[in-house]
């Protein structure tokens, strides 16, 4: 998933929500989101997508 396409998710995430969030902070907002996405993976060991993953895939594709 490039850079722009995880930055339209967590818009279309965001958008679904509910939730308003100005443009420019989007670009932080899909680093933080991602990072800990990573970040919790790691920590589990868990290399495997997680229902987060899919749930945020799900939102992602119904755009």
């Amino acid at each position: 998933m490039t850079t722009e396409e995880q930055e339209a998710a967590v818009h279309t995430l965001l958008r679904a929500l509910q939730i308003e969030i100005p443009a420019d902070r989007i670009p932080a907002l899909t680093v933080a989101y991602f990072t800990a996405m990573a970040q919790s993976q790691q920590l589990r060991g868990d290399v495997t997508r997680t229902p987060s993953a899919s749930a945020f895939d799900a939102a992602w594709d119904s755009k």
